[in-house]
């Protein structure tokens, strides 16, 4: 199999590209005319695709040779680099893979992408094919009841609910939405170490092991899109009750951020 050159490549860098074209767009509209400008979010959004568009050819020749079918389709990790790492086993530039049931962290987060692909094509043809890829990416993560959770689910099935072609189509991805949100608030319990929300710090379960035992953070930053996730869930369901406690948790997450990183913060433990 011929492994694809994709150097300098993986989820997050593709994000901070999407993001970019995003919020540039949402920038030029508020400004004058700035052809400079226009070309970088255009050249931006054209590597996006190809690089995306290339990774997806990858992906499937790699699922295509999966004989497992509960690694199928793989999902893009990270790329390889033999400066820092020389005994990789995989060339310069190219995917390490995981699969839905895995433990990576972000998966989701290229699912995400396709959609925001699908969500910026002009080309009605163009536009099919994104959303396809998405679909394809997405429906595995639909149950997903790990880590991460805003990531590998709120991110993905927020932008498919919005670009939903039919109203069962949207309401899927509302239920599957507040079913993971569900999962986000239980309380985390020290004694039994199931649940998520850890009340008194405002985060959501998240543990560190080190040799000198576990730290309980008191904010940890990767974990505040989740507010993000709470707020719209709350304005998702029916329930007035529902929604008020995902609003409050929301808040409660806000404030101890607040408290942990402003100007009364205490520096606490190791990496707090």
């Amino acid at each position: 199999m011929m492994f694809p050159q994709i150097s300098c490549l993986n989820p997050a860098r593709l994000a901070v590209v999407a993001f970019f074209v995003l919020c540039s767009s949402a920038a030029a509209s508020a400004l004058p005319p700035n052809p400079t400008l226009d070309a970088q979010i255009e050249s931006s959004l054209a590597h996006a695709a190809t690089q995306l568009t290339a990774t997806v050819a990858y992906l499937e020749d790699l699922s295509a040779a999966e004989s497992n079918p509960a690694r199928r389709p793989h999902f893009p990790q990270f790329t390889a680099n033999t400066f820092t790492t020389p005994n990789s086993p995989r060339p310069h530039g190219h995917w390490h893979t995981s699969h839905a049931t895995s433990s990576f962290w972000a998966k989701g987060s290229f699912a995400a992408l396709l959609w925001m692909m699908a969500d910026l094509a002009e080309d009605p043809a163009e536009q099919g094919e994104w959303r396809g890829w998405a679909r394809k990416w997405s429906e595995p993560l639909r149950n997903y009841t790990g880590n991460d959770l805003t990531v590998n689910n709120y991110a993905v099935f927020r932008r498919w609910m919005e670009q939903a072609e039919s109203g069962a189509e949207r309401e899927a991805q509302r239920q599957t939405i507040l079913e993971a949100t569900r999962l986000l608030v239980v309380p985390y319990d020290r004694t039994s170490n199931t649940g998520r929300f850890l009340e008194e710090a405002g985060i959501y379960g998240y543990r560190r092991r080190a040799a000198t035992g576990v730290f309980w953070f008191h904010a940890f930053i990767d974990h505040t899109p989740n507010v993000e996730q709470l707020l719209a869930a709350s304005w998702l369901t029916d329930d007035p009750g529902e929604a008020l406690g995902f609003r409050e948790k929301a808040v409660s997450h806000i404030l101890n951020l607040h408290r942990t990183m402003g100007p009364l913060r205490s520096p606490g433990e190791a990496g707090s």
